[in-house]
């Protein structure tokens, strides 16, 4: 059931003529600043609430943020998305727009996930995007799937396994306290599996390292995966 319980069909008489589905965010839309201006008063932290629109749908109470850690603040901003349980976005309860400010390409990151995904890999679905603040032009965004429980899931694994995400470069035998991971899914669990995986490789010698991985990794497609890092 819809949680906001508010519904509504979002018109703008500016709407373009384009290929690529258009993303709107609404932000303080009463505001009299430019929508550059109200998307620069975000920070990486907090979510702001405002609304989103595509195809005329309405998706009210939509927390907006900006997201990364090196790409943080930067002048065309990356988003994140959260949508309200009940009125997820094709079942996205979260997604990621990506402003390709650090890819003057403009193709590299789509390209990326494309490789990954005719290499047969684990990938996050991409489409480029025409992103639009308050009723006027914004830029050009790769929507880029949030990597949770529903992307496990797509890409035939458990979505209830423990998904981790590495937040620093540092490496300890036992994976620290909390160490440098958050979880992504399971996230009352505890860190035994990851912390189990590090002290065994840190302890296992270098004569046997390839027994460990062929046992403990999917050596496979760790291959097929450094493949495509080459290839892109």
């Amino acid at each position: 059931s819809d949680p906001t319980g508010l519904h509504g069909f979002y018109v703008n008489d500016l709407h373009p003529t384009t290929p690529l589905p258009v993303y709107s965010v609404l932000l303080q839309h009463k505001s009299t600043q430019k929508p550059r201006s109200v998307i620069a008063r975000l920070d990486c932290l907090h979510y702001w609430t405002g609304a989103f629109a595509l195809r005329g749908d309405l998706y009210p109470k939509v927390g907006i943020r900006m997201r990364g850690a090196s790409v943080c603040m930067t002048p065309k901003p990356y988003l994140k998305l959260r949508f309200q349980r009940g009125r997820e976005l094709a079942g996205q309860h979260k997604l990621n727009l990506q402003s390709l400010w650090t890819d003057k390409s403009l193709v590299r990151e789509r390209l990326s996930w494309d490789i990954f995904q005719d290499l047969g890999l684990p990938s996050c679905r991409a489409e480029y995007v025409r992103g639009h603040s308050n009723g006027q032009y914004y830029g050009l965004f790769t929507a880029l799937e949030n990597v949770d429980g529903n992307m496990l899931e797509r890409n035939g694994f458990d979505p209830d396994g423990s998904l981790y995400k590495s937040i620093g470069s540092n490496e300890e035998p036992d994976g620290g306290s909390p160490g440098p991971w958050e979880k992504k899914t399971n996230e009352n669990g505890d860190f035994s599996d990851l912390r189990t995986f590090l002290r065994n490789l840190h302890e296992t010698s270098i004569t046997k390292l390839r027994t460990f991985f062929g046992t403990s990794t999917d050596a496979d497609r760790i291959i097929d995966y450094q493949l495509g890092q080459i290839l892109i």
